[in-house]
């Protein structure tokens, strides 16, 4: 009789490494979760240690769906207190329609937005963690970068809280 593997779950708070290469890898973190939806950052270096690595900065965040974690492609390698970001929010709805509102991460919240504030956030987009992977391998030279990557930057820069990185 086969026995079944074990199923690796995710939580908020887990250091994961993400490969780049056959020789180099990333450190992200899980800084949140809306169901069975994460929101992940990935930092900056691509070596030293995890400390390290939480020290560069948050250079990529996508939301994403745990397939990466639970199959063991990115090896979750300690749990630590999520770094600090900025809360994001995005935008439901649409100017036409009259109906824009911006939401909290899980949801929790939602109120309505004029359409000046609403330019400044984003719709919210649910990636494939795979996607994730491709941008930390274009930010650091191993693939082409095109623009079906700038959401995975640019919500890291809002994250961040600082428009001018």
């Amino acid at each position: 009789m086969k026995t079944k593997a074990k199923r690796i779950r995710a939580r908020v708070g887990d250091v994961f490494v993400v490969p780049i290469s056959a020789d180099e890898r990333v450190y992200g973190q899980m800084v949140d979760q809306a169901g069975p939806q994460f929101l992940a950052v990935l930092f900056g270096s691509t070596s030293g240690s995890v400390d390290d690595g939480v020290r560069s900065g948050t250079q990529l965040a996508g939301i994403v769906f745990d397939a990466k974690w639970r199959n063991g492609e990115w090896p979750i390698i300690a749990n630590l207190p999520p770094v600090k970001l900025k809360a994001p929010w995005f935008v439901l709805g649409h100017e036409g329609l009259a109906n824009l509102r911006l939401a909290n991460f899980d949801g929790s919240i939602t109120r309505q937005a004029a359409p000046s504030e609403a330019s400044k956030h984003r719709h919210r987009h649910i990636s494939y963690p795979m996607a994730l992977q491709w941008a930390a391998e274009a930010v650091h030279g191993r693939r082409e970068w095109n623009e079906d990557l700038d959401f995975f930057r640019d919500l890291a820069i809002e994250l961040d809280g600082d428009p001018a990185t």
